[in-house]
Formats: structure tokens, sequence, C-alpha cells
């Protein structure tokens, strides 16, 4: 059933098929995966949002206002004899999807008058009587409403069979998979939402633990590793070609590193450090004893952009030694692909950089030695899985970096087992990056300092929460400020924009044009907040920064201060309640990831809990390891719990989760 085209579904035509497709929709499953972002609660006659059932009483005549106004107007009454009158702006077609006589169910932005309830451009819905609507991401040519009906329509056909164990069902007492598939979409109330939310979270967090627990396994097993020798000269040599000084913590993870890569066991090893404290460099230089030793090495990141500061940093560091390094993204054409592809099977040593990219199943490599991970918690436990396994009968080492640092309470349930080496201190080059809190209406003294910087030659990033402007939230966009900043003091300054839709080819040319300096301001989304790096860039910006968390405006202002000069981070906010305050108070205080880590895990508690969104490329839908710490720590008992029965169910269901999690990257799993 789960299988079956989505065009079998009542409903959905070949159009509709097409438009579902694009947005990678393809089957019942899909469907059923594609999850409300939101939900809406409406009210009385005296909320914003209202629900209405009557009669239709009158269709009226269209009014033309001006040329390019045209008013429709449909009058319903209720049991109770009250009017309410549908207004369409521009719609003249709706008033053909309403019958006089027949009764409907509506649904929208209403005002109460002396004599009547207006409802501007109202929906018709079915079967709300609990007035919950899901609302989903948009899919251009479909409405909220159609999705609404089809995906009900497929939710009476099937019954899910639950894919947790009974004995944990019970003693957590949570909803069954099929009742939280119905209640996640068409909720009856908030009380069956917030259970199969919650359902959800578990059941992610299971999942994630359980695939966690047996990759973390199969790395520290001490199975029979790769015996590498160290080329002390040569190390030594790389050393002195960086043109600074290694930090002590740099030096204690590379030789750290070193001494287990001489050793007869497999390295499965986490490092983690604050923002800018060099992690890269540290993979650099163990990674240069690997291709020394000729085997290949793989450095995996989670965006082009990084991959391709990478790919130039290490063309840049390894000139003198004869490396070859390539770089394998989604940008490069075919032809270079297949010959990159063909000297992976190949014995010449190469470090090679990219991103998803080289978890293609066609990507294949003859004597892979070592796997680096730049910002793992970007990639789920199958990709990392899926490209360990590329080390065919040789057990590659592991390296997984992080620049979010974390917090020891998730070191018990995540990385228990893993060895771990923190760099905590900065490089003596990193200048100092200082925080002040402006509010948004202040934008003058925003302008002036980043034009006084521009005036001495610095370069800025201002950061948004949004691509394009939404008039249903008060936040500001890439596009809206892109305006607004050409009738400003800035005006006179080049002005570049960044997000995630742009293609991969215009988002590169975008950042070396900053790079080189050709551009004073770059508006962006949170696109950049993973290790990029440019020297002369002195001023962050963050507008709406009451929308970011700790850690993330953390890691945003990290992308200032590393070249000569102090940097100055600037956060805006246009509402303040006291978890926002708390938050600003504590990044004004505090440059130390460390602390800051600790501090958000507190400030957080459990985040919206109707509202949630994919988790970078986790594949967490509904969870959030560091928000949904509780529920971590209960399935890690309820693990442990399990583990004291030997029965078939048990065994059962470890085989299926590790069969399913090989298949697919998301957590959510429904056969």
């Amino acid at each position: 059933m789960l299988e079956k085209d989505i065009i079998s579904i009542k409903g959905v035509g070949k159009k509709y098929a097409d438009l579902f497709s694009k947005n990678n929709i393809k089957t019942i499953e899909n469907l059923i995966m594609y999850f409300p972002k939101s939900y809406e609660f409406v009210g009385d006659y005296l909320s914003d949002k209202c629900i209405f059932e009557g009669i239709v009483t009158e269709i009226l005549r269209d009014a033309t206002i001006r040329a390019k106004l045209v008013i429709t107007t449909i009058k319903l009454r209720n049991y109770e004899g009250r009017i309410a009158k549908l207004i369409y702006f521009n719609k003249p077609y709706m008033k053909h999807s309403f019958i006089l006589g027949n009764t409907y169910k509506v649904y929208g932005t209403c005002k109460e008058t002396k004599n009547y309830i207006e409802i501007v451009n109202a929906e018709k819905i079915k079967d709300f009587s609990n007035n919950i609507i899901p609302k989903y991401k948009s899919i251009k040519g479909i409405g909220n409403n159609q999705i609404i009906n089809i995906v009900r329509n497929v939710l009476g056909q099937i019954n899910l069979k639950d894919n947790l164990p009974d004995i944990i069902v019970k003693k957590r007492n949570l909803i069954s998979l099929n009742d939280a598939l119905i209640n996640i979409h068409l909720p009856k109330n908030k009380e069956l939402l917030t259970k199969a939310i919650y359902r959800f979270k578990y059941q992610e967090l299971m999942y994630f633990f359980i695939n966690t627990k047996l990759l973390r396994d199969k790395l520290s097993s001490k199975e029979s590793g790769i015996k590498f020798k160290i080329f002390t000269e040569e190390l030594i040599e790389l050393k002195k070609e960086l043109g600074f000084q290694l930090t002590g913590d740099q030096n204690n993870a590379i030789k750290r590193i070193l001494i287990e890569q001489k050793g007869d066991f497999s390295i499965n090893r986490l490092l983690h450090g604050d923002v800018g404290s060099g992690k890269t460099i540290v993979a650099f230089i163990t990674a240069f004893n690997v291709l020394l030793n000729g085997y290949k090495v793989a450095l995996i990141v989670p965006t082009e952009i990084l991959a391709v500061q990478h790919y130039d940093e290490a063309i840049k560091l390894f000139k003198k030694f004869n490396i070859q390094i390539r770089l394998l993204v989604g940008s490069v054409k075919e032809k270079q692909k297949n010959e990159i592809k063909q000297e992976l099977n190949e014995e010449t040593p190469i470090l090679l950089i990219g991103t998803h990219a080289i978890l293609e199943d066609n990507v294949e490599f003859k004597n892979l030695g070592y796997i680096i991970f730049d910002e793992q918690h970007r990639f789920g436990v199958s990709q990392r899985s899926k490209l360990i396994q590329k080390g065919k009968d040789k057990n590659c080492d592991v390296l997984v970096m992080t620049a979010t640092p974390i917090p020891r309470t998730l070191f018990l349930y995540i990385y228990n087992g893993m060895d771990i080496s923190s760099i905590r201190e900065l490089p003596s080059n990193r200048k100092k990056v200082n925080t002040i809190h402006i509010k948004s209406e202040d934008k003058e003294a925003k302008y002036k300092i980043m034009l006084d910087e521009i005036n001495k030659g610095g370069q800025c990033y201002m950061v948004c929460p949004l691509i394009e402007e939404n008039e249903k939230m008060d936040l500001f966009s890439v596009e809206s400020l892109y305006e607004e900043l050409k009738t400003s003091i800035l005006s006179c300054c080049n002005i570049g924009i960044l997000h995630g839709k742009m293609k991969n080819k215009d988002k590169n040319e975008v950042m070396n044009c900053f790079k080189e300096g050709l551009i004073d301001i770059l508006i962006s989304t949170t696109v950049i907040e993973v290790g990029i790096s440019v020297s002369n860039a002195t001023v962050m910006v963050i507008e709406n920064a009451e929308r970011f968390g700790i850690s993330q405006i953390h890691q945003l202002r990290g992308r200032i201060g590393r070249g000569s000069k102090e940097g100055t981070c600037i956060l805006v906010t246009s509402s303040m309640n006291p978890v926002t305050m708390k938050r600003i108070s504590t990044l004004l205080e505090s440059n130390d990831g460390f602390y800051l880590s600790e501090q958000d895990l507190k400030i957080r508690g459990s985040g919206d809990v109707f509202g949630y969104k994919q988790h970078g490329n986790t594949g967490f839908v509904f969870a959030d390891v560091i928000n949904d710490v509780g529920i971590l720590k209960k399935v890690k008992e309820d693990i442990e719990y399990m583990d004291q029965f030997d029965i078939d169910e048990i065994r059962d269901f470890y085989d299926s989760v590790q069969k399913k999690l090989d298949k697919i990257d998301n957590t959510i799993c429904f056969n």
C-alpha cells in the first residue's frame, strides 16, 4: 500500500501527481511523511481566525471597485440565524464553488460586525469541529486545503502496524503508530496532537540511538585496523609551512591521533571545539600522514561552499608536497566526476574533499584509509555508516568533527564509547569579537557601525531568517533587507545576496566575489553558518536575533574576527520576551562556546511543541537531541531495559531497525 504511486489516491490526477513529484512526493509513503509544518488553532468569532458552518443564502454579483480590484461576496446563515459574508478579492471564480441552498463549512480571517461576520478569503473545509488546522509547506499549484483532503483520503485507507516493541509502548504509555499518524495530520484535539508529536519524537530518538549505538559499537569494537607509519620529518616540514604556531590543544589532538594511527586498531574519534579553534588543520595534518602511507583520505562536508573553501586551503597547504587533491561536489561537470571516480579506483593516494556527492553508490575507493566528517551533526547516522562501508574489507580510521561544543549531558547518551579530543584554546592570531545589542528601530546606529568598518576596508555579513518576504511573519528577509539597504546610507556600497535556493554555481560566484573584496555587504540566510572563513569580514549583523538559538548565533559570529582586525557582532531584535533577554545577555557576556552550549541547553527548554522542522541533514523531523534530552534519557533507559529480555520480539525489532536505517537517512519509519 505505502509503495503505491500517488496518482492512485482519490483526488490526485496527473496534474497534481506531477506537482507532488516536483516536491519528491511520488508514493503514498512520501505523502504521509509530508508532515504539517505547524498548526493553526482557530476559535470563536472574536478570534482572528474562525470556522463557520452554514447554508448559502445568496451569491452576490461581483463588484468592481477599481480597475484591478474585483470583490466577490457570498452569504451564509448558520442554524442560529447568524449571517456570514464571505469576501474574496480578485477571485471571481470562487462564486462557482458554492451552490445556493447547500451547506458548507468554511475557515478564514474573520471580523465581527453588528449585523454579520465577515470572513476574508475563506477556505472550504471538512470535519474540523476540533478547530485545529494543519498547515503544510506550500506546494505550487496545490492549496493547503487540497493537501488536507488528499491526506484524509489516504489515512482512511491505511492501518499501520506498530513498529516499536509492545513492552515499550505500554511502559511509556505511547499512542499507537497509526493513531499518531492520524493525529499528526488531522488532530482531533490538542491532547492527541501533543501525544502524536511525543510518539514521533520518541520513535525518532529510539531509532537514532540504536543506529548510533550500532555504528559506535562497530567502530569501537577494536577490530584490526590499518597500521600506519609515522612520517615524522615530513610532518615537521608541513608544520613549518603553516605560518603560525599550533595551540597546545591542537598539538595534543594531532599527537593522540598519530599514536592511534600506528596502533593495531581502527580509530573512532570525535574532535570538537569552539568556532575558529582550528579543527581543520588537525584534520589536514593527520590526513597528510595517511596519504604518505599510500592510502586515500575522504573529507566530507555539508555544503559546497565549505568544500570549495577546504579544497583551496588544501591546495595551498600541500603545494610543496605533491599531494593529489580532488574536489567532488554537485556542480562538478560529469566528465570530470567520471575521471575522479576512475582515479579513486587506482593505487594513487588522493585527498578527496566533497559533499554528499561522495556518498553516491558509484563512488568507490581503492585503499581508503581515513574518513573525516566535518560538522558531523549535519550528517545522519546512516550517511556516516554508508561512507564508512566504502572502506570495504579494511577498517578505516574515522574522525568526526564539530564546531558546536557538545553539552556534557549529551555525551552520556550519544558519544559514550567514542574517544574524544577537545580544542578549547583559540589560535593566537584569532581576534576578539565584540557583541552588542541593538533594537530593530535603531537602524541608523547599526548602519553607521557598518559604514565605518567598510570605510576602514572591512566587510560585513547581514543574516536574515527568511529568503523572501512573508506577510504573515514580521521578519526581515534577504530580499526586503536588500531593498532597504539600497535606500539607506549604505546605498554607496556593493551589496550581494546569498541563500540556499540559489544554484551552487551562483553561490560559489557570490562567495568568491566576497572573498576578493568585490562585495562590501553580503546579505545571507544561515547558509554561511558552517565553516565559512573570510579574513577581511569584520561585522556580523544578525537580524531578528530572537529567532535564533545561542549556539547558532555563536556559530554565525564565528565567521568574523578571522583576520588581523577585531570583529563586531550586532544582535538586532524586534521583540524581547524573558527567554530572548536571557539568550541575548548570555551572548553579550561570553564568547566561550563550551559555556554557551551548556547555557543553551538550560535556556531552550522544550521549544515550540506545535511547530517543528527537519533539523539540517540529521534526518530528524520532530526531535532535537538538545531540546529533547529528557526523551533521549528515557530512550537510553528503555534500550537497557530491553536488553534484559532475550525474546524474539526484541531481537526482531533490532534487526528491523538496522535494515530500515541502512536504506534511509531519516529516522521516521512506517514499514
